[in-house]
C-alpha cells in the first residue's frame, strides 16, 4: 500500500503492510502524520490463523509506529475533527474511542443490535452516529455514552454515513441504493447550544 501525492501523482510512501490481508478501514490521525488501521492479518477474516488488529502508521515513512490485537472483528471507523482519538465498531455491536496515539480504548458501550456497518464524527461536537445491519442509526454523546436520537429508515444496512459540515444534517446512503437526508432533532438542538 503507498501513499501518493495527488498533486503530482508521485508516489511518496510505501506502507509496511507485512502480513496484512485485508484493511477494513484507514483513518488519518494528528494532522495527517499517522495513520490508523483495522486489518486483519495472517490469514483471510475469519480463517484459522486470522488475527484482527489496529495498525498505526507514520505517514512520512510508512513505518509501523505501533499495533495492537484487537478483539473483535472491527470494520468501520471515524476520526474526531481534531485528529487525536477516533471510534472503531463493528461485529460486536459495541463502540470503542479509542486514543490515537496510544490505541488505548478511552471509552466503550454496546450501540446496536446487529453489527456496526459505519460511523460518522460530528463537525464540531463530541457526536457520533452509527449504523448497523439492525437497520438503525443512532446518534450519540460521546463524553458519557448516552444516546441521543434513533432514526429509522433504511431497507437495507447502511454503508455511507456523514454529517453536513455545519452539523445540522445526516446523509445516509444503504446498500438497496437508496439515500436519505435527515435533520435530527438532537443535532438542532446541540447546534443552538454553541
Amino acid at each position: 500500500m503507498q501513499i501518493t501525492d495527488v498533486a503530482s501523482g508521485r508516489k511518496s510512501v510505501a506502507l509496511a503492510v507485512e502480513d496484512i490481508k485485508r484493511f477494513s478501514d484507514l483513518v488519518w490521525l494528528d494532522e495527517g502524520k499517522r495513520l490508523a488501521g483495522l486489518v486483519t492479518t495472517h490469514a483471510p477474516r475469519s480463517a484459522p490463523g486470522s488475527v484482527e488488529e489496529i495498525v498505526l502508521w507514520d505517514s512520512n515513512t510508512g513505518q509501523r509506529v505501533h499495533t495492537i490485537t484487537n478483539h473483535s472483528v472491527a470494520s468501520a471507523a471515524c476520526v474526531a475533527p481534531d485528529g487525536r482519538r477516533f471510534v472503531e465498531g463493528g461485529v460486536d455491536r459495541n463502540v470503542r474511542l479509542r486514543d490515537g496515539a496510544t490505541l488505548e480504548v478511552l471509552r466503550e458501550f454496546r450501540a446496536h443490535n446487529a453489527p456496526i456497518t459505519v460511523l460518522a464524527w460530528h463537525p464540531t461536537r463530541p457526536i457520533i452516529a452509527t449504523a448497523s445491519e439492525d437497520l438503525v442509526i443512532r446518534l450519540w454523546q460521546l463524553n458519557d455514552g448516552s444516546r441521543l436520537e434513533e432514526l429509522r429508515g433504511p431497507l437495507s444496512p447502511p454503508s455511507v454515513l456523514s454529517f453536513s459540515p455545519d452539523g445540522t444534517r445526516l446523509a445516509i446512503a444503504s446498500r438497496d441504493q437508496a439515500a436519505r437526508i435527515w435533520e435530527p432533532r438532537s443535532l438542532a438542538s446541540q447546534t443552538a447550544q454553541k
